[in-house]
């Protein structure tokens, strides 16, 4: 695990214990702690969250439209600060799920002909998949995401992001970008 990994790891473990023990401690206790806590808390928020880049294209991955529907397919756009392009990993080790902040749906494999992603509950099948680096995936380098159900790799192809046998090709790797304040 890099260093970089460790003290983000850290970090989030002591913004966590700084909420539990004012929110323990009861409102009073909340008043005097003054604004480091309650700043704290704020920007640990819900996130964090992550662009999806893919590699060949440049683009980042979202809902048609930003759709918050579910089963609306997974498409690739130019990068913009849109909840709809934001990425919550879920999970631990290589085996995770990406959860939308917009919709809240999960990216998920189907096994229709088409093999279009879309994003549909996040305990359904086809939400799990397997990233191909651990340490590369957190530092921001790209790596490939093979689906724990099909046992195929996301693909960049055209507009839209599919299944497909893993060739290791460009269109199949994809970085995260932290997004600012998340």
């Amino acid at each position: 695990m890099s260093n970089r990994v460790k003290l983000r790891q850290l970090a989030l473990a002591a913004a966590a214990t700084a909420t539990l023990g004012v929110a323990a401690a009861g409102p009073c206790a909340a008043a005097e702690a003054g604004t480091t806590a309650t700043t704290a808390a704020a920007k640990a928020g819900p996130g964090p969250f992550y662009w999806m880049i893919n590699l060949k294209s440049g683009k980042a991955a979202m809902p048609y439209e930003h759709s918050k529907e579910r089963r609306a397919p997974i498409v690739q756009s130019i990068k913009g600060n849109y909840g709809a392009q934001h990425w919550k990993i879920l999970g631990s080790g290589t085996e995770r799920k990406m959860e939308n902040r917009h919709s809240k749906y999960c990216m998920r494999a189907t096994s229709t002909t088409s093999k279009v992603v879309e994003q549909d509950n996040c305990g359904f099948s086809g939400a799990l998949w397997v990233v191909s680096d651990y340490d590369a995936m957190w530092a921001g380098k790209p790596v490939y995401w093979k689906n724990f159900y099909t046992g195929e790799c996301l693909e960049g192809y055209g507009a839209v992001l599919r299944t497909a046998s893993c060739t290791y090709t460009s269109n199949q790797y994809f970085r995260l970008e932290h997004v600012p304040g998340t």
